[in-house]
């Protein structure tokens, strides 16, 4: 029922139940439990559902979810279509290590941007307050844009698909030290690196 009116504007001769079962045989979709599909691949989920919003002009569900991770390559593949002014400005407005660095994922990707927001986005990572809260949130931004690109080899371990710098890894280990988990060896050899 749900697909019956669209496929009749375009193929009306065809029946719903021929067309999911050629999308089904195409591995396009697949039938999760009887009468109830999904598609094989998130990422063609993701992106029509992208299209679809920018069709609508609707980016409310997507400035509401620049903290949830499940909406993150829904909201590039939008931005990289349209004016990613919206969104960036929600990600400011969060300010958190995730929705920053959606934020700039979103710049390079966006279509186009405001100067303003392109500017006060660029700020965030150049301004030093001396606030040492606000010094480790820049630092976990520009960590997470370094390390985003990961294959994910479990549930909770990811492999780099970039070499980490000798600055990240300082970072680590100085973090590790301070939270007394740093053995001495250990700290020895990330200080000779």
């Amino acid at each position: 029922e749900a697909i019956k009116p669209a496929l009749a504007r375009v193929s009306p001769e065809v029946p719903p139940s021929a067309f999911l079962g050629q999308v089904h045989k195409s591995g396009l979709l697949v039938e999760r439990e009887n009468g109830v599909y999904a598609f094989a691949h998130l990422t063609l989920q993701e992106y029509l559902t992208a299209v679809r919003l920018r069709e609508l002009g609707r980016h409310d569900q997507l400035t509401g979810s620049v903290d949830d991770s499940w909406w993150r390559e829904t909201i590039l593949l939008w931005a990289s279509g349209a004016d990613a002014t919206p969104i960036i400005e929600a990600c400011l407005k969060s300010g958190s290590v995730r929705a920053l660095a959606l934020a700039f994922d979103c710049a390079d990707e966006a279509r186009e941007l405001h100067p303003d927001i392109r500017q006060k986005l660029e700020g965030v990572l150049t301004v030093d307050t001396g606030d040492a809260a606000r010094n480790r949130l820049i630092t976990a931004v520009k960590t997470a844009r370094s390390l985003r690109d990961v294959i994910w080899l479990g549930e909770d371990t990811a492999l780099s698909t970039r070499p980490v710098t000798k600055k990240i890894y300082a970072l680590f280990t100085e973090h590790e030290r301070a939270n007394g988990r740093l053995s001495q060896p250990e700290q020895e050899r990330a200080e000779t690196g």
